[in-house]
């Protein structure tokens, strides 16, 4: 029995590490959810924050990067992943026996298990691709640098990201007039906080 539950505190710290890395490289990269969960261990060079994907919707190959810190997880994960069957996904599932590759459902489970617990109405994995474009946009970005990095076919498929949400739109709306600003009381669209709320919550997840 202690064998066990040692064996099962194992598996608990592996996912933790591998939804932290997942949730990291969402937001890092843009990647679609089924861009991510395709990669193969191949497509990983140890020693670089990049890697090239097949975009999803065009079928075309573009450049992918992520931060040092998610490029540090991903190394604490590949010491995991290697020492695993599995073939050659990069993302596995752990619980099985078979290690079979990652699969979008588990994925959304852990967002609709997070939306709950953090009281986010409906995060999914998109959410993380809306928040990283969102984040460049109120970073000075413009929308043919979102194209880029979000792997759109036209300029028009990146208009959504700049779209202001209703705190940002009074805001703005409130620079043109002669009274104050209004102070809007409302949950921010998806960010950086936002990222980093999410990311908190999900190293202590089970």
């Amino acid at each position: 029995d202690v064998e066990r539950s040692r064996g099962l505190g194992d598996v608990y710290k592996r996912q933790e590490l591998q939804r932290l890395l997942v949730f990291s490289m969402l937001f890092d990269t843009g990647m679609r959810i089924g861009e991510l969960l395709a990669l193969d261990l191949s497509d990983i060079n140890s020693k670089e924050c990049y890697t090239s994907i097949i975009t999803e919707k065009t079928k075309k190959l573009r450049l992918v990067m992520w931060s040092d810190t998610t490029h540090d997880l991903l190394l604490r994960y590949l010491g995991l992943r290697l020492s695993l069957t599995g073939g050659t996904s990069l993302f596995i599932n752990l619980k099985g026996e078979n290690n079979t590759r990652l699969g979008a459902r588990t994925v959304q489970r852990w967002c609709k298990k997070m939306s709950e617990d953090l009281g986010f109405q409906g995060i999914t994995p998109h959410s993380f691709r809306h928040s990283k474009m969102h984040h460049i946009i109120s970073q000075g970005g413009n929308r043919h640098q979102v194209m880029t990095i979000a792997g759109h076919s036209s300029i028009e498929s990146s208009g959504v990201y700049t779209r202001l949400n209703k705190t940002e739109m009074k805001k703005v709306m409130g620079q043109f007039l002669n009274s104050k600003t209004p102070q809007v009381q409302s949950k921010p669209w998806p960010s950086m906080n936002y990222h980093h709320g999410v990311l908190d919550y999900s190293s202590g997840m089970r």
